[in-house]
């Protein structure tokens, strides 16, 4: 996958509004939520790479959020 094409996926609106809604059911707070939501985008786009275009996005980097 191109990294423009990655960078589509990371940030189409349902998948953002897919992880926002896990990490809000994991932690507290509004501002824990968007540094965790944040931080989770970031190390998605430094692992890009290890991304399988036959897996599903939302559940490669809900796992993500879920380690982080």
């Amino acid at each position: 996958m191109d990294n423009s094409s990655y960078k589509e996926k990371l940030g189409d609106q349902g998948v953002q509004d897919n992880l926002n809604r896990f990490v809000a059911s994991k932690v507290k707070g509004v501002q824990n939520i968007e540094d965790l939501v944040q931080i989770t985008n970031f190390i998605a786009l430094k692992k890009m790479n290890l991304y399988s275009e036959n897996g599903q996005f939302i559940k490669w980097i809900i796992k993500i959020a879920y380690w982080t």
